[in-house]
């Protein structure tokens, strides 16, 4: 498995895309009552392909992750081929975000940025996924945007 579980919450809203799932893979309902009875590790098995399939679909789609963490502020832009950062790290590494963020725009010497792209290690979602589990968040990258128009050349 490449990621994770889904959830049965999780599942049970994808009831519909999941049936489509089992029926393009050949399994109709029958087939599949029978595997949940008799062959749970086959019945774990296409559960295990669904998930990955669907959090491939949602991390394919995810295009800013920002992470906050002890006065250092991480914003990415997921691009194809590559992750770009641009970080920022505070003098005052016990400032909560949303000093952080007000006291950048004023007292930028408080502050060191830099910037950087990298390939992704080992794939894009991959990658993705190990951000999001360590903390990150997805966003809709105001402030990569924002950081981006001030701080690049």
């Amino acid at each position: 498995m490449k990621y994770r579980m889904l959830s049965l919450t999780e599942l049970e809203s994808l009831r519909d895309e999941f049936i489509r799932f089992l029926v393009v893979n050949g399994i109709d309902a029958l087939q599949w009552e029978e595997m949940k009875s008799n062959d749970p590790v086959g019945y774990g098995a296409w559960l295990e392909k669904f998930s990955d399939l669907v959090m491939d679909d949602v991390l394919t789609k995810v295009q800013y992750i920002d992470h906050y963490e002890s006065g250092k502020y991480r914003v990415f832009r997921c691009e194809a081929d590559r992750i770009c950062l641009i970080g920022i790290d505070a003098v005052d590494a016990s400032l909560a975000l949303d000093d952080f963020m007000s006291r950048l725009s004023v007292e930028e010497d408080e502050f060191s940025i830099f910037t950087q792209c990298k390939s992704y290690q080992p794939g894009r979602n991959e990658e993705i996924y190990r951000m999001l589990s360590a903390g990150a968040r997805v966003t809709q990258g105001e402030w990569f945007d924002r950081l981006f128009e001030a701080h690049m050349p």
